[in-house]
């Protein structure tokens, strides 16, 4: 008999254990990981050329009329000059100049102070063994305010400047000293140099970004070593050109790092290219460091047939890495969360026929992205500025033809269509309206159409309706029914109400059961 009764038991829980099972599965659970990510849609492309070759090299962008200003040079190997355009964010050239001094003259960075003056860091000399450190200031009118350069020793070239809330310009020059080193300037907004500050050592130590923190800390990247085998290099000084600490990465081979960004939690980001690490052509690295020079994780990315090189990262208002940089023919940019996973990798190209390279790139505060480079067609290479932008399915409406309340449970739910959609999903709860859908799974997957027929029991429910495409998503508004079906009677069954004819039978069998039990027993005895 103790067996019997284990086993009813038993049954017993079984049952339960479905019961509680069927109501569960009214409610949303489970993990959604298949949402789309963002991308990129082109909003404009304003090429430039009025010589033979052109070369964009740096952009930067004015947040409060939305201006743009590239800077570049033109010009052949020994007879290069400065070129500045200025955009509107429309991608319509406003003005644009062209500097030259007599020699070669070359921008590499662009950067605007809290009047709006433009500033320019490049090289200006005869030849190449034999340049001068450069840097312009232009009015908003794109008027010449003053110039000044430096001169180091045989070879200096302003790679990079960074300018705080001070107006103070801080600038990164690869200069040959001993061997190619790395001298910090800082200016200040009349031109008058304030201090220098000189990064050596054996081997090469040649840093190509410049940027501050919000403590007016000054990082750097490049790279240190000898010929072949080079290693990221990223620096740290104080406010005065005081050296805190200097960390290098890399391996066996040629590791070179062009940018570094400092995030708003005072994390430090350096990218640029690895041969050490992946596929045997150079690939894309990432490296994260902490503010004290901790490295919490490098991340590498590129493909067995293409080499890939990085020039540029910079964060958006959620505090996402984007890298960009070339592949072959086409322009990347990478989108990385503070993990350092990798979140999409799209591709920009003019057309199939035109070579491109992307050396700088920024973000709006809107998450619009801009990068600025070069596009090469046959013989001749020209400034290429463009503006991206995320393009999700838009705004859309959701309603139902229910009763309030609905008495026999069918209806139809419709909504409106989502400008740019691909296809819809369906989310719904009978516990409350409070659907996330980062972490709930969809009831209905894939809809193409702009409506559900639906049959459902007594219950409350709540609705929620989403539009996917390749860039995103868009949420609809929530739509709630109210389900009351009257009863008809014994001859129809029991209520309409969740899982009744299951309880139902389930009673029924565990009725049975106990029957033959208590029969069994009396016969026993």
């Amino acid at each position: 008999m103790k067996d019997k009764n284990i086993f009813i038991i038993l049954l017993l829980g079984i049952l339960f254990s479905a019961l509680m099972s069927l109501n569960q599965s009214k409610n949303l659970i489970g993990k959604n990981t298949n949402l789309p990510q963002l991308s990129l849609s082109e909003d404009w492309l304003s090429p430039w050329n009025q010589y033979d070759n052109e070369y964009g090299r740096a952009i930067t962008i004015d947040e409060s009329t939305g201006d743009l200003f590239t800077v570049g040079y033109n010009g052949t190997t020994t007879n290069k000059d400065i070129i500045l355009i200025k955009y509107n964010n429309l991608g319509q050239q406003l003005w644009n100049l062209t500097w030259d001094n007599g020699a070669n003259e070359i921008g590499y960075d662009v950067a605007l102070d809290s009047q709006k003056n433009i500033y320019i860091a490049g090289g200006n000399g005869t030849t190449s063994p034999d340049l001068d450190g450069l840097l312009l200031k232009f009015n908003t009118a794109g008027n010449l305010v003053w110039k000044t350069s430096y001169d180091g020793g045989s070879y200096d070239n302003f790679w990079a400047l960074h300018i705080d809330d001070n107006d103070d310009i801080f600038v990164v020059s690869q200069s040959i000293l001993a061997m190619y080193d790395t001298v910090v300037l800082k200016y200040n907004s009349t031109g008058d140099l304030q201090w220098t500050s000189v990064i050596g050592g054996p081997g090469y130590q040649s840093c190509y970004d410049i940027t501050l923190d919000g403590y007016g800390n000054i990082y750097l990247a490049g790279l240190n070593g000898s010929a072949p085998s080079y290693n990221y290099l990223v620096v740290k000084m104080d406010n005065s050109g005081n050296h805190i600490w200097n960390r290098t990465w890399g391996g066996s081979q040629s590791d070179q790092a062009y940018a570094v960004g400092v995030d708003s939690f005072d994390s430090i980001y350096i990218t640029g290219f690895s041969n050490s690490f992946g596929s045997p052509n150079k690939d894309i690295t990432l490296v994260k460091y902490d503010n004290e020079g901790n490295k919490l994780w490098n991340t590498t990315w590129g493909s067995l047939s293409d080499g890939e090189e990085s020039w540029t990262l910079d964060f958006d208002s959620a505090g996402y890495t984007y890298v960009a940089g070339h592949r072959g023919n086409d322009i990347f940019i990478l989108k990385f969360d503070s993990a350092g996973s990798i979140i999409w990798d799209k591709y920009w190209e003019r057309s199939s026929i035109h070579v491109h390279w992307c050396y700088d790139l920024i973000i709006d505060t809107n998450d619009n992205i801009y990068f600025t480079g070069r596009s090469l067609l046959t013989i001749y290479d020209e400034i290429i500025t463009v503006k991206l932008s995320i393009d999700s399915p838009g705004g859309f409406t959701l309603w139902s033809d229910a009763d309030d309340p609905d008495d026999d449970g069918e209806f139809t739910l419709d909504w409106s269509i989502s400008p740019r959609f691909n296809n819809y999903s369906l989310f719904y709860s009978n516990v409350s309206a409070d659907i996330d859908i980062e972490s709930d799974v969809p009831w209905i997957e894939g809809i193409t159409n702009h409506s559900v027929d639906l049959t459902l029991e007594n219950g409350t429910y709540y609705f929620l309706a989403v539009a996917y495409n390749n860039y995103g998503y868009a949420v609809s508004n929530y739509e709630s029914v109210l389900v009351e079906i009257e009863p008809s009677g014994p001859v129809n069954g029991g209520p309409a109400i969740p899982g009744y004819s299951f309880l139902a039978i389930s009673i029924s069998m565990v009725g049975i059961i106990l029957v033959i039990t208590f029969k069994t027993k009396k016969t026993l005895k």
